[in-house]
């Protein structure tokens, strides 16, 4: 794809995130709405209209140019400020994971109370972390790495645990189609190491089924969550009868 398509992607990205509408610049540059539309819609932008809907929604060709290189690699982990902004919006919480599980904006919106206004700022906030590219026609497109993960006890994960887990540990584990296991066992350093690798390996499995099942009918999947973790443990009800504690 070349620069200029690039740059033009970048602009329209600029003119949504910055709410305007195709009718406000083409009041600015004196022209019909038809034409700014059919121009970035083809990505057929002269050098000259390009540059003057740049002014005219105050964005300057180094920040578009900046946009297009921070898109250039996926997302493979958010700050702590960013996880933080997700959790402490529910919705804003919801829509992210909806995105993450290949959710289209139409299916949001119909399965949940949220406006189109809401979802679409919701999105625009998500593609301002570099979590999802919001196009055209509410398009989602996923920018994140096959090996994304949330930060070590950072905001999502303190949220789980504090917030969700003994409602995931509460529910039903008693057939086929949910599984728990709990074992309890002491291993030598080279053992726990085999574990470990394992686990991470289950977990990028897991990563490129969901990858794999981006097409199938979203009457077909389920949501599912999956917990892996392993750590030294022992619970305090066994510490407190040791001899000499």
């Amino acid at each position: 794809m070349s620069l200029a398509i690039h740059l033009i992607d970048a602009l329209k990205a600029s003119l949504k995130r910055r709410g305007r509408t195709y009718a406000e610049v083409a009041a600015a540059l004196g022209v019909s709405e038809a034409t700014v539309k059919r121009d970035l819609s083809k990505r057929t932008l002269g050098i000259d209209r390009f540059a003057r809907i740049c002014e005219a929604i105050g964005v300057t060709l180094e920040e578009l140019t900046e946009q297009i290189e921070s898109r250039s690699a996926l997302t493979e982990a958010l700050t702590y400020e960013q996880e933080q902004q997700i959790v402490a919006d529910p919705r804003l919480w919801l829509v992210s994971l909806c995105a993450l599980n290949h959710w289209s904006f139409d299916e949001i919106h119909e399965r949940y109370d949220i406006a189109k206004p809401e979802l679409t700022q919701h999105l625009l906030a998500l593609d301002a972390m570099g979590i999802l590219e919001l196009h055209g026609e509410n398009r989602i497109r996923l920018r994140l790495a096959r090996n994304f993960r949330w930060l070590c006890n950072g905001p999502f994960i303190k949220t789980f645990r504090d917030q969700l887990a003994r409602e995931f540990f509460e529910g039903a584990f008693d057939d086929q189609q949910a599984q728990f296991r709990l074992v309890a066992a002491s291993l030598s350093a080279q053992s726990k190491q085999l574990v470990l690798t394992r686990m991470r390996q289950l977990a990028e499995e897991i990563a490129t089924l969901h990858v794999k099942d981006h097409r199938v009918a979203r009457n077909d999947k389920t949501t599912v969550t999956c917990v892996i973790a392993l750590r030294d443990w022992e619970p305090q009800v066994f510490q407190a009868l040791q001899r000499g504690a």
